[in-house]
Protein backbone atom coordinates (compact mmCIF):
# COMPACT_ATOMS: atom_id res chain seq x y z
CA UNK A 1 0.00 0.00 0.00
CA UNK A 2 2.94 2.36 0.59
CA UNK A 3 3.49 3.26 -3.09
CA UNK A 4 -0.17 4.29 -3.41
CA UNK A 5 0.01 6.62 -0.40
CA UNK A 6 3.26 7.98 -1.72
CA UNK A 7 1.76 8.79 -5.12
CA UNK A 8 -1.33 10.37 -3.54
CA UNK A 9 1.04 12.55 -1.50
CA UNK A 10 2.93 13.42 -4.67
CA UNK A 11 -0.33 14.52 -6.35
CA UNK A 12 -1.21 16.67 -3.30
CA UNK A 13 2.15 18.45 -3.44
CA UNK A 14 1.99 18.94 -7.20
CA UNK A 15 -1.43 20.53 -6.63
CA UNK A 16 0.20 22.71 -3.94
CA UNK A 17 2.85 23.86 -6.43
CA UNK A 18 0.18 24.50 -9.07
CA UNK A 19 -1.83 26.75 -6.72
CA UNK A 20 1.37 28.59 -5.84
CA UNK A 21 2.30 29.13 -9.49
CA UNK A 22 -1.16 30.42 -10.39
CA UNK A 23 -1.26 32.73 -7.36
CA UNK A 24 1.62 34.83 -8.65
CA UNK A 25 0.29 35.26 -12.21
CA UNK A 26 -1.12 38.67 -11.39
CA UNK A 27 1.92 39.76 -9.39
CA UNK A 28 5.00 38.66 -11.32
CA UNK A 29 5.72 38.91 -15.04
CA UNK A 30 5.18 35.47 -16.66
CA UNK A 31 7.75 34.08 -19.07
CA UNK A 32 5.13 32.18 -21.06
CA UNK A 33 1.80 33.41 -22.43
CA UNK A 34 0.22 29.97 -22.82
CA UNK A 35 -1.63 28.53 -19.83
CA UNK A 36 -0.75 25.05 -21.10
CA UNK A 37 2.77 25.51 -19.71
CA UNK A 38 1.42 24.34 -16.33
CA UNK A 39 0.89 20.82 -17.71
CA UNK A 40 4.57 20.01 -18.44
CA UNK A 41 5.53 21.86 -15.24
CA UNK A 42 3.18 19.62 -13.23
CA UNK A 43 4.64 16.49 -14.85
CA UNK A 44 8.18 17.68 -14.12
CA UNK A 45 7.18 18.45 -10.53
CA UNK A 46 6.02 14.85 -10.07
CA UNK A 47 9.46 13.46 -10.87
CA UNK A 48 11.33 16.22 -9.04
CA UNK A 49 9.23 15.76 -5.89
CA UNK A 50 9.91 12.00 -5.91
CA UNK A 51 13.59 12.80 -6.32
CA UNK A 52 13.54 15.29 -3.43
CA UNK A 53 11.73 12.82 -1.15
CA UNK A 54 14.25 10.08 -1.94
CA UNK A 55 17.11 12.13 -0.49
CA UNK A 56 18.73 10.43 2.55
CA UNK A 57 18.28 13.00 5.33
CA UNK A 58 15.31 15.17 6.38
CA UNK A 59 17.42 18.36 6.30
CA UNK A 60 18.52 17.58 2.74
CA UNK A 61 14.88 16.90 1.80
CA UNK A 62 13.94 20.35 3.12
CA UNK A 63 16.64 21.89 0.91
CA UNK A 64 15.34 19.79 -1.98
CA UNK A 65 11.80 21.14 -1.49
CA UNK A 66 13.09 24.71 -1.28
CA UNK A 67 15.06 24.23 -4.47
CA UNK A 68 12.04 22.75 -6.24
CA UNK A 69 9.78 25.69 -5.33
CA UNK A 70 12.54 28.17 -6.18
CA UNK A 71 13.01 26.52 -9.59
CA UNK A 72 9.25 26.70 -10.29
CA UNK A 73 9.14 30.45 -9.71
CA UNK A 74 12.33 31.21 -11.64
CA UNK A 75 11.20 29.07 -14.58
CA UNK A 76 7.67 30.50 -14.86
CA UNK A 77 8.31 34.16 -14.04
CA UNK A 78 10.77 36.92 -14.87
CA UNK A 79 11.80 37.83 -11.36
CA UNK A 80 14.79 38.22 -9.06
CA UNK A 81 16.30 35.32 -7.08
CA UNK A 82 15.49 37.21 -3.86
CA UNK A 83 11.76 37.26 -4.66
CA UNK A 84 11.87 33.58 -5.64
CA UNK A 85 13.62 32.79 -2.33
CA UNK A 86 10.90 34.65 -0.45
CA UNK A 87 8.15 32.64 -2.14
CA UNK A 88 10.03 29.36 -1.68
CA UNK A 89 10.66 30.14 1.99
CA UNK A 90 7.03 31.02 2.73
CA UNK A 91 5.54 27.99 0.96
CA UNK A 92 8.08 25.53 2.30
CA UNK A 93 7.96 26.74 5.92
CA UNK A 94 4.15 26.91 5.89
CA UNK A 95 3.69 23.30 4.80
CA UNK A 96 6.54 22.23 7.13
CA UNK A 97 4.78 23.78 10.15
CA UNK A 98 1.39 22.45 9.04
CA UNK A 99 2.86 18.94 8.95
CA UNK A 100 4.36 19.44 12.42
CA UNK A 101 1.02 20.60 13.86
CA UNK A 102 -0.81 17.51 12.58
CA UNK A 103 1.93 15.10 13.74
CA UNK A 104 1.92 16.73 17.19
CA UNK A 105 -1.85 16.47 17.54
CA UNK A 106 -1.77 12.76 16.58
CA UNK A 107 1.08 12.12 19.02
CA UNK A 108 -0.69 13.90 21.88
CA UNK A 109 -4.08 12.28 21.21
CA UNK A 110 -2.66 8.73 20.91
CA UNK A 111 0.15 9.05 23.44
CA UNK A 112 2.56 7.55 20.91
CA UNK A 113 6.01 9.15 20.44
CA UNK A 114 6.96 10.77 17.15
CA UNK A 115 9.36 7.98 16.32
CA UNK A 116 6.58 5.37 16.34
CA UNK A 117 4.17 7.52 14.32
CA UNK A 118 6.79 8.26 11.67
CA UNK A 119 7.34 4.53 11.32
CA UNK A 120 3.77 3.98 10.07
CA UNK A 121 3.99 4.80 6.37
CA UNK A 122 0.21 5.18 5.87
CA UNK A 123 0.02 7.76 8.67
CA UNK A 124 3.21 9.46 7.46
CA UNK A 125 1.88 10.06 3.95
CA UNK A 126 -1.67 10.81 5.11
CA UNK A 127 -0.33 13.58 7.36
CA UNK A 128 1.59 15.06 4.43
CA UNK A 129 -1.59 15.14 2.33
CA UNK A 130 -3.59 16.87 5.08
CA UNK A 131 -0.72 19.29 5.72
CA UNK A 132 -0.97 20.56 2.13
CA UNK A 133 -4.56 21.70 2.65
CA UNK A 134 -3.80 23.15 6.09
CA UNK A 135 -0.89 25.07 4.54
CA UNK A 136 -3.21 26.42 1.83
CA UNK A 137 -5.52 27.67 4.60
CA UNK A 138 -2.59 29.48 6.23
CA UNK A 139 -1.59 30.95 2.86
CA UNK A 140 -5.13 32.24 2.36
CA UNK A 141 -4.62 34.23 5.56
CA UNK A 142 -1.41 35.63 4.06
CA UNK A 143 -3.35 36.60 0.95
CA UNK A 144 -6.00 38.40 2.99
CA UNK A 145 -3.32 40.25 4.96
CA UNK A 146 -1.76 41.54 1.75
CA UNK A 147 -5.29 42.67 0.62
CA UNK A 148 -4.27 43.36 -2.98
CA UNK A 149 -1.58 42.18 -5.43
CA UNK A 150 -0.39 45.77 -5.69
CA UNK A 151 0.71 45.74 -2.03
CA UNK A 152 2.83 42.64 -2.69
CA UNK A 153 4.37 44.46 -5.66
CA UNK A 154 5.28 47.36 -3.38
CA UNK A 155 6.81 44.90 -0.94
CA UNK A 156 8.84 43.26 -3.70
CA UNK A 157 9.98 46.72 -4.80
CA UNK A 158 11.58 47.25 -1.35
CA UNK A 159 14.80 45.16 -1.42
CA UNK A 160 15.81 46.08 2.12
CA UNK A 161 12.56 44.84 3.68
CA UNK A 162 12.40 41.83 1.38
CA UNK A 163 15.97 40.85 2.29
CA UNK A 164 15.15 41.13 6.00
CA UNK A 165 12.07 38.94 5.61
CA UNK A 166 13.96 36.27 3.64
CA UNK A 167 16.65 36.11 6.35
CA UNK A 168 13.89 35.92 8.97
CA UNK A 169 12.21 33.09 7.03
CA UNK A 170 15.35 31.00 6.87
CA UNK A 171 16.08 31.63 10.56
CA UNK A 172 12.62 30.25 11.39
CA UNK A 173 13.22 27.30 9.06
CA UNK A 174 16.51 26.47 10.82
CA UNK A 175 14.77 26.78 14.19
CA UNK A 176 12.04 24.34 13.13
CA UNK A 177 14.58 21.91 11.68
CA UNK A 178 16.47 21.99 14.99
CA UNK A 179 13.26 21.22 16.92
CA UNK A 180 12.39 18.55 14.37
CA UNK A 181 15.60 16.64 15.14
CA UNK A 182 14.06 15.62 18.48
CA UNK A 183 11.64 13.29 16.70
CA UNK A 184 14.30 10.58 16.29
CA UNK A 185 14.93 10.41 20.04
CA UNK A 186 13.20 7.73 22.08
CA UNK A 187 11.08 10.19 24.04
CA UNK A 188 7.99 8.47 25.40
CA UNK A 189 6.53 11.40 27.37
CA UNK A 190 4.25 13.99 25.75
CA UNK A 191 6.41 17.02 26.51
CA UNK A 192 8.20 16.88 23.15
CA UNK A 193 4.89 16.64 21.27
CA UNK A 194 3.60 19.70 23.12
CA UNK A 195 6.89 21.50 22.49
CA UNK A 196 6.75 20.69 18.79
CA UNK A 197 3.09 21.78 18.53
CA UNK A 198 3.77 25.08 20.30
CA UNK A 199 6.88 25.68 18.17
CA UNK A 200 4.94 25.12 14.93
CA UNK A 201 2.02 27.35 15.96
CA UNK A 202 4.38 30.03 17.28
CA UNK A 203 6.40 29.96 14.04
CA UNK A 204 3.27 30.42 11.93
CA UNK A 205 2.06 33.21 14.22
CA UNK A 206 5.43 35.00 14.06
CA UNK A 207 5.45 34.63 10.29
CA UNK A 208 1.98 36.18 10.04
CA UNK A 209 2.86 38.95 12.49
CA UNK A 210 6.07 40.01 10.73
CA UNK A 211 4.44 39.74 7.30
CA UNK A 212 1.52 41.90 8.44
CA UNK A 213 3.90 44.45 9.98
CA UNK A 214 6.03 44.63 6.84
CA UNK A 215 2.94 45.03 4.65
CA UNK A 216 1.79 47.97 6.76
CA UNK A 217 5.26 49.50 6.73
CA UNK A 218 5.56 49.06 2.97
CA UNK A 219 2.14 50.61 2.40
CA UNK A 220 3.05 53.56 4.63
CA UNK A 221 6.32 54.17 2.76
CA UNK A 222 4.58 53.85 -0.60
CA UNK A 223 1.86 56.29 0.44
CA UNK A 224 4.49 58.78 1.55
CA UNK A 225 6.22 58.47 -1.83
CA UNK A 226 2.95 58.88 -3.74
CA UNK A 227 1.84 61.84 -1.61
CA UNK A 228 5.25 63.47 -2.07
CA UNK A 229 4.91 62.98 -5.82
CA UNK A 230 1.38 64.45 -5.74
CA UNK A 231 2.57 67.48 -3.75
CA UNK A 232 5.40 68.04 -6.23
CA UNK A 233 2.89 67.80 -9.06
CA UNK A 234 0.56 70.27 -7.36
CA UNK A 235 3.45 72.67 -6.75
CA UNK A 236 4.27 72.47 -10.47
CA UNK A 237 0.62 73.16 -11.25
CA UNK A 238 0.68 76.14 -8.90
CA UNK A 239 3.67 77.62 -10.74
CA UNK A 240 1.99 76.93 -14.09
CA UNK A 241 -1.26 78.60 -13.03
CA UNK A 242 0.61 81.60 -11.64
CA UNK A 243 2.41 82.00 -14.97
CA UNK A 244 -0.90 81.52 -16.78
CA UNK A 245 -2.47 84.14 -14.51
CA UNK A 246 0.26 86.68 -15.40
CA UNK A 247 -0.18 85.96 -19.11
CA UNK A 248 -3.97 86.30 -18.87
CA UNK A 249 -3.69 89.57 -16.95
CA UNK A 250 -1.23 90.83 -19.56
CA UNK A 251 -3.63 89.97 -22.37
CA UNK A 252 -6.50 91.68 -20.58
CA UNK A 253 -4.40 94.82 -20.18
CA UNK A 254 -3.71 94.71 -23.91
CA UNK A 255 -7.46 94.50 -24.56
CA UNK A 256 -7.98 97.50 -22.30
CA UNK A 257 -5.44 99.50 -24.34
CA UNK A 258 -6.74 98.20 -27.67
CA UNK A 259 -8.91 101.25 -28.32
CA UNK A 260 -5.90 103.54 -27.83
CA UNK A 261 -3.86 101.43 -30.25
CA UNK A 262 -6.58 101.65 -32.90
CA UNK A 263 -6.99 105.39 -32.25
CA UNK A 264 -3.30 106.00 -32.90
CA UNK A 265 -3.46 103.89 -36.05
CA UNK A 266 -6.43 105.94 -37.33
CA UNK A 267 -4.39 109.09 -36.71
CA UNK A 268 -1.70 107.93 -39.19
CA UNK A 269 -4.34 106.75 -41.68
CA UNK A 270 -6.14 110.12 -41.61
CA UNK A 271 -2.83 111.88 -42.36
CA UNK A 272 -2.02 109.30 -45.06
CA UNK A 273 1.35 108.81 -43.34
CA UNK A 274 2.41 105.45 -44.82
CA UNK A 275 5.86 105.51 -43.22
CA UNK A 276 4.33 106.38 -39.87
CA UNK A 277 1.91 103.45 -40.22
CA UNK A 278 4.77 101.07 -41.03
CA UNK A 279 6.84 102.27 -38.09
CA UNK A 280 3.87 102.09 -35.70
CA UNK A 281 2.85 98.60 -36.84
CA UNK A 282 6.44 97.40 -36.53
CA UNK A 283 6.57 98.65 -32.94
CA UNK A 284 3.25 97.07 -31.95
CA UNK A 285 3.49 93.83 -33.98
CA UNK A 286 5.21 91.92 -31.19
CA UNK A 287 2.34 92.71 -28.86
CA UNK A 288 -0.48 92.05 -31.32
CA UNK A 289 0.95 88.92 -32.94
CA UNK A 290 -0.44 85.72 -31.50
CA UNK A 291 -2.61 87.45 -28.89
CA UNK A 292 -5.62 85.39 -27.92
CA UNK A 293 -7.91 87.22 -25.54
CA UNK A 294 -10.21 85.24 -23.27
CA UNK A 295 -13.50 87.10 -23.26
CA UNK A 296 -14.82 85.09 -20.30
CA UNK A 297 -13.67 85.67 -16.75
CA UNK A 298 -14.54 82.66 -14.62
CA UNK A 299 -13.50 83.89 -11.16
CA UNK A 300 -12.69 86.98 -9.16
CA UNK A 301 -9.52 85.21 -7.97
CA UNK A 302 -6.70 85.44 -10.52
CA UNK A 303 -5.19 82.04 -9.71
CA UNK A 304 -8.55 80.24 -9.72
CA UNK A 305 -9.47 82.00 -12.96
CA UNK A 306 -6.26 80.64 -14.53
CA UNK A 307 -7.18 77.13 -13.32
CA UNK A 308 -10.66 77.45 -14.80
CA UNK A 309 -9.28 78.93 -18.04
CA UNK A 310 -7.00 75.91 -18.37
CA UNK A 311 -9.93 73.56 -17.64
CA UNK A 312 -12.02 75.34 -20.29
CA UNK A 313 -9.26 74.83 -22.86
CA UNK A 314 -8.98 71.12 -21.96
CA UNK A 315 -12.76 70.76 -22.14
CA UNK A 316 -12.77 72.34 -25.58
CA UNK A 317 -10.12 69.86 -26.76
CA UNK A 318 -12.17 66.94 -25.37
CA UNK A 319 -15.48 68.18 -26.77
CA UNK A 320 -16.91 68.84 -23.30
CA UNK A 321 -19.31 71.74 -22.72
CA UNK A 322 -17.76 73.79 -19.92
CA UNK A 323 -19.47 76.41 -17.78
CA UNK A 324 -17.97 78.05 -14.69
CA UNK A 325 -18.44 81.00 -12.38
CA UNK A 326 -16.80 81.05 -8.96
CA UNK A 327 -16.64 84.10 -6.72
CA UNK A 328 -14.40 83.53 -3.70
CA UNK A 329 -15.51 85.60 -0.67
CA UNK A 330 -12.99 88.18 0.53
CA UNK A 331 -13.03 86.99 4.14
CA UNK A 332 -12.22 83.35 3.44
CA UNK A 333 -8.73 82.16 4.34
CA UNK A 334 -7.66 79.93 1.45
CA UNK A 335 -4.02 79.74 0.38
CA UNK A 336 -2.93 79.52 -3.26
CA UNK A 337 -1.78 75.95 -2.63
CA UNK A 338 -5.19 74.98 -1.18
CA UNK A 339 -6.93 76.56 -4.18
CA UNK A 340 -4.82 74.41 -6.51
CA UNK A 341 -5.26 71.26 -4.38
CA UNK A 342 -9.01 71.68 -4.15
CA UNK A 343 -10.08 72.92 -7.57
CA UNK A 344 -7.52 71.10 -9.74
CA UNK A 345 -8.58 67.75 -8.22
CA UNK A 346 -12.29 68.59 -8.48
CA UNK A 347 -11.84 69.54 -12.13
CA UNK A 348 -9.57 66.59 -12.96
CA UNK A 349 -12.14 64.13 -11.61
CA UNK A 350 -15.03 65.89 -13.36
CA UNK A 351 -13.23 66.11 -16.71
CA UNK A 352 -12.15 62.46 -16.57
CA UNK A 353 -15.68 61.26 -15.82
CA UNK A 354 -17.25 63.51 -18.49
CA UNK A 355 -14.73 62.40 -21.12
CA UNK A 356 -16.02 58.81 -20.84
CA UNK A 357 -19.61 59.77 -21.63
CA UNK A 358 -21.10 58.76 -24.96
CA UNK A 359 -23.05 61.75 -26.23
CA UNK A 360 -23.12 65.27 -24.81
CA UNK A 361 -20.57 65.75 -22.04
CA UNK A 362 -20.84 68.63 -19.58
CA UNK A 363 -18.89 70.08 -16.68
CA UNK A 364 -20.34 72.90 -14.59
CA UNK A 365 -18.60 74.74 -11.74
CA UNK A 366 -20.45 77.28 -9.63
CA UNK A 367 -19.37 78.95 -6.40
CA UNK A 368 -20.80 81.85 -4.42
CA UNK A 369 -21.23 83.07 -0.86
CA UNK A 370 -24.61 82.35 0.71
CA UNK A 371 -25.08 83.76 4.20
CA UNK A 372 -21.93 82.79 6.07
CA UNK A 373 -20.96 79.92 3.77
CA UNK A 374 -18.88 79.69 0.62
CA UNK A 375 -20.78 77.10 -1.41
CA UNK A 376 -19.21 75.38 -4.40
CA UNK A 377 -20.99 72.96 -6.69
CA UNK A 378 -19.17 70.91 -9.33
CA UNK A 379 -21.36 68.75 -11.54
CA UNK A 380 -20.50 66.61 -14.53
CA UNK A 381 -22.08 64.01 -16.72
CA UNK A 382 -20.79 60.45 -16.19
CA UNK A 383 -21.46 56.95 -17.47
CA UNK A 384 -23.53 55.94 -14.45
CA UNK A 385 -20.89 53.64 -12.96
CA UNK A 386 -19.35 54.22 -9.54
CA UNK A 387 -18.24 52.25 -6.49
CA UNK A 388 -18.81 53.23 -2.88
CA UNK A 389 -16.76 52.29 0.17
CA UNK A 390 -18.47 53.28 3.41
CA UNK A 391 -19.48 56.93 3.13
CA UNK A 392 -16.96 57.70 0.42
CA UNK A 393 -16.65 56.99 -3.29
CA UNK A 394 -13.68 55.08 -4.64
CA UNK A 395 -11.83 55.62 -7.90
CA UNK A 396 -12.84 53.85 -11.10
CA UNK A 397 -9.31 54.18 -12.52
CA UNK A 398 -7.55 50.95 -13.39
CA UNK A 399 -4.57 51.49 -11.09
CA UNK A 400 -6.61 51.94 -7.93
CA UNK A 401 -3.66 51.75 -5.56
CA UNK A 402 -1.97 54.76 -7.06
CA UNK A 403 -5.12 56.74 -7.73
CA UNK A 404 -8.00 57.82 -5.49
CA UNK A 405 -5.77 60.33 -3.72
CA UNK A 406 -7.63 63.19 -5.44
CA UNK A 407 -10.78 62.54 -3.40
CA UNK A 408 -8.69 62.26 -0.22
CA UNK A 409 -6.97 65.59 -0.95
CA UNK A 410 -10.34 67.30 -1.53
CA UNK A 411 -11.61 65.92 1.79
CA UNK A 412 -8.44 67.05 3.61
CA UNK A 413 -8.69 70.63 2.30
CA UNK A 414 -12.41 70.90 3.14
CA UNK A 415 -11.94 69.41 6.61
CA UNK A 416 -8.96 71.69 7.33
CA UNK A 417 -11.27 74.65 6.70
CA UNK A 418 -14.05 73.11 8.87
CA UNK A 419 -16.23 72.64 5.83
CA UNK A 420 -18.68 69.99 4.64
CA UNK A 421 -18.30 67.80 1.54
CA UNK A 422 -21.12 65.83 -0.08
CA UNK A 423 -21.18 63.72 -3.24
CA UNK A 424 -24.41 62.99 -5.06
CA UNK A 425 -24.35 60.59 -8.03
CA UNK A 426 -27.59 60.46 -10.01
CA UNK A 427 -27.65 57.25 -12.06
CA UNK A 428 -30.90 58.11 -13.84
CA UNK A 429 -29.77 61.52 -15.09
CA UNK A 430 -26.13 60.39 -15.18
CA UNK A 431 -24.95 63.50 -13.39
CA UNK A 432 -22.39 63.41 -10.58
CA UNK A 433 -22.46 66.42 -8.24
CA UNK A 434 -19.93 67.41 -5.60
CA UNK A 435 -21.01 70.10 -3.12
CA UNK A 436 -18.71 71.99 -0.76
CA UNK A 437 -19.78 74.29 2.05
CA UNK A 438 -16.96 76.22 3.72
CA UNK A 439 -17.64 78.71 6.55
CA UNK A 440 -16.70 82.34 5.86
CA UNK A 441 -15.22 84.13 8.90
CA UNK A 442 -17.21 87.20 9.86
CA UNK A 443 -15.39 90.46 10.39
CA UNK A 444 -15.98 92.24 13.70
Amino acid sequence: MEPYYKYFTMIAFVFYFYIMNRTYEGILEPRFTSKNIHIPVAIANCFLWLLAMSLPHSAIRVVGMLTLIFANIMFLYRTSPLIALHIAGVYNLTVYCARGIIFSIISISTGAPFRDILGISQVYYFVHIISVFLALAFLEIYRRISKAPQRIKYFYASPKQLRFFVIYLFALQLFMMYINDGRILEIYSNWFSYLYLIACILTEALLLFIFHHLMQLTEFIEKEMVEKSIIQGLESKLEFYRTYQVQTDSLRKFKHDYQKVMGNLNYYIDRNDIEGIKTYLHETMGIVEGASIHEVQYSNNGLLDAILQDAANRADDLGIKFDALVSIPEGIQMSDFDIVRLFSNLLDNAMLAASKVEGEAKVRVFGIQRSNWFQVEVSNTFDGRYTKSGNSFTTMKQDKELHGYGIQIIQQVVQSMHGVLTMDPNREQKVFTVKLSIPVPQSD
